[in-house]
């Protein structure tokens, strides 16, 4: 489970919160590159499109998937809720089920 602490910028939050933030990001990470074709696992810290501490992980192939630009802006709902099934049971596979929720 990832701590709730209010920050605004990543630079805010205390050493604590970013440990825990940046363990949840590697394991869900580790699972995605087991559940989808991905050389890597890409993470940014982000913080200008919502005013607070997140970070952003995916399944990555090449320096261009670091490019929001790049992402697809009409994705199809039903790829979407796929992958997300994927993800979720890649995660529960792995240890994670208490933190997964159902659908």
């Amino acid at each position: 489970m990832v701590p709730t602490e209010e920050v605004d910028r990543w630079t805010d939050a205390s050493p604590e919160t970013l440990a825990k933030v940046m363990e949840v990001a590697r394991r869900i990470g580790a699972v995605q590159l087991d559940v989808f074709p991905a050389e890597r696992a890409g993470l940014i810290v982000a913080g200008y499109e919502i005013n607070h501490l997140h970070v952003h992980v995916w399944p990555s192939r090449t320096m261009a998937d670091f490019d929001f630009a790049s992402a697809d802006q009409n994705p199809d709902p039903a790829v979407l809720d796929a992958n997300a099934e994927k993800l979720r049971a890649g995660l529960r596979a792995a240890g994670y089920a208490e933190f997964v929720p159902a659908s």
